[in-house]
C-alpha cells in the first residue's frame, strides 16, 4: 500500500531528472551550479540572447529538481500541494525572464519568439492539470493517482522544452541562434542530445 505510493514518487522523480536530461547534455554536478552568468567582452546581442534564455531555463530545471526532491521527503497529500506551488513559481519566474528577454536580433526572430511563447503556454496548461491533480486528492489511492498524473505532466514538461530547444537552435538558415546556443556559456549543458 505505502509502496505503491512510494513507486508512484519515484516515476515522478524520474520525470522530472527527464526534464534535466532529455534538454541535453547530463545532470548537474554539484546543487545550485548549474546556472551562471558569463558576460564576454565582444560577444554579439543574439550570443546575449542565448545565454540569458539559457541561464533562465537552468534556474527553472533547478527550482524543478528541489521541487522533486522535497516531494520525495514528503509523499502526501499537503506534498502534492507544496509541489503544485513549487512547479506554479518556477513557471511563472520562467515565463517572467523569457517575456523580459523580448526576441533575438535575427531574421528569425519572430519564429523563435513565437517558439518560447508556445513552451510558456504548454507549461501553464500542464501546471494546471498538475494543480488539479494535486487539489483533487482523496485518500491513499488518490495520492498514487496524482502522482501518475504529475509525473505525465512533468514528462510534458521537459518534451515541451526539447522541441522549444530544438526550434531554437534551427531557426534560421543562416544558423545564427545554433551559433549562438554554441558559444553562449550557460547553453553547454542545455545542448540538444541529438547533436
Amino acid at each position: 500500500m505505502t509502496r505503491r505510493v512510494v513507486l508512484a514518487f519515484i516515476a515522478m522523480m524520474v520525470a522530472l531528472g527527464g526534464i534535466a536530461a532529455g534538454c541535453g547534455g547530463g545532470g548537474s554536478s554539484s546543487a545550485g551550479s548549474t546556472s551562471t552568468t558569463t558576460t564576454t567582452t565582444g560577444t554579439t546581442p543574439v550570443v546575449e540572447w542565448a545565454g540569458d534564455f539559457c541561464t533562465a531555463v537552468n534556474s527553472w530545471k533547478d527550482d524543478l529538481t528541489a521541487v522533486g526532491t522535497n516531494l520525495g521527503s514528503s509523499p502526501t497529500k499537503d506534498g502534492l500541494q507544496q509541489a503544485a506551488d513549487g512547479v506554479k513559481a518556477a513557471n511563472q519566474k520562467l515565463a517572467d525572464d523569457l517575456k523580459g528577454l523580448g526576441k533575438p536580433d535575427t531574421q528569425s526572430g519572430d519564429k523563435v519568439k513565437q517558439s518560447v511563447d508556445d513552451l510558456t503556454k504548454t507549461l501553464n496548461t500542464q501546471l494546471t492539470t498538475i494543480e488539479d491533480a494535486a487539489k483533487n486528492v482523496s485518500g491513499l489511492s488518490g495520492i498514487v493517482s496524482a502522482g501518475a498524473t504529475i509525473t505525465a505532466s512533468l514528462a510534458a514538461m521537459g518534451t515541451a522544452l526539447s522541441t522549444t530547444l530544438n526550434t531554437v537552435e534551427n531557426a534560421d538558415v543562416k544558423g545564427e541562434m545554433k551559433t549562438a546556443f554554441d558559444q553562449a556559456p550557460s547553453c553547454s549543458n542545455l545542448k540538444s542530445s541529438s547533436g
